[in-house]
């Protein structure tokens, strides 16, 4: 069995190594970061997506999976996940989304995508202008109702 002394080192340096992963979360992200890795129990699964800053300064945006389970025999626990890099697909959604939107307010016909609860998702100018607006529920230029 391990004793005391063994155990304080070992949650010590799982503490300094949680400490040095956080330093590469974004600033924006860390105190969601810090508080799931520092609420993480043993046997449950972790899944976190946050923006990481890259040694050159880029950011990328990560899906984390992870799980931590307690070694059988001792009070010891590992950690074993996946970091999957989803920043392609972000910036990808981003330009579609910015794409759709330029192409809507350039439309010169009303432009309102409903959802399954016939709420707007999205209007456009041209839309505000219609006799449609005045008998949905929608606000303006990509305002949701």
């Amino acid at each position: 069995m391990e004793t005391d002394k063994q155990q304080e080192a070992q949650q010590a340096e799982l503490a300094d190594a949680t400490l040095r992963a956080l330093d590469l979360v974004h600033p924006g992200d860390r105190d969601l970061a810090s508080a799931a890795a520092y609420s993480a129990d043993a046997n449950k699964r972790l899944d976190l997506t946050f923006w990481i800053v890259g040694p050159d300064g880029t950011l990328r945006w990560v899906n984390a999976r992870e799980g931590i389970a307690t070694r059988p025999g001792t009070s010891g626990r590992h950690v074993s996940g996946v970091m999957r890099d989803g920043t392609k697909q972000v910036t990808e959604l981003r330009d579609s989304e910015a794409l759709f939107h330029l192409m809507a307010e350039s439309s010169p016909f009303a432009v309102w995508p409903a959802g399954l609860d016939l709420g707007c998702s999205y209007v456009n100018s041209e839309f505000l202008r219609s006799p449609v607006a005045l008998s949905r529920r929608c606000s303006g230029p990509g305002g949701s109702s």
